[in-house]
């Protein structure tokens, strides 16, 4: 989708997920439209995990709600995106709901949502020719 904004991309993982977690298609559109027109501006429910050298790009964290289930963005979505500057592209890398993701309650899960950031950092790193 092509808006005055940022061009949507949605990553492989991101629509694995989508399609795991039975994700509506209309939840789908509005996180397509936010992610387009999204202001990188960080707030409790968006915030930047990493800035590549010479800002090629930026990996941002967001909180979701969840219209689907009647969940604001405490019981709704993380979404893991990042955002090529230059190009003015944003690329949805994952999603999971978030009380699957985080907090001590979910320790493994925690752990292998940071090694994913940490994963789609080295990626795009090494796609920039930044490493």
């Amino acid at each position: 989708m092509m808006n005055s904004g940022w061009q949507v991309n949605k990553m492989s993982p991101f629509l694995a997920k989508c399609e795991k977690l039975r994700i509506s298609k209309e939840v789908i559109e509005g996180i397509d439209r936010w992610s387009s027109q999204v202001a990188r501006v960080q707030s409790k429910n968006f915030r930047l995990c990493f800035r590549s050298p010479g800002n090629e790009f930026e990996l941002w964290n967001a909180k979701l709600p969840d219209p689907d289930y009647k969940k604001g963005t405490r019981g709704g979505f993380r979404l893991l995106c990042v955002f090529i500057l230059g190009e003015k592209k944003v690329f949805l890398v994952f999603i999971d709901r978030r009380n699957k993701l985080g907090g001590e309650d979910h320790p493994k899960e925690k752990k292998i949502y940071s090694e994913l950031v940490e994963l789609t950092k080295k990626r795009f790193l090494e796609k920039y020719k930044l490493i």
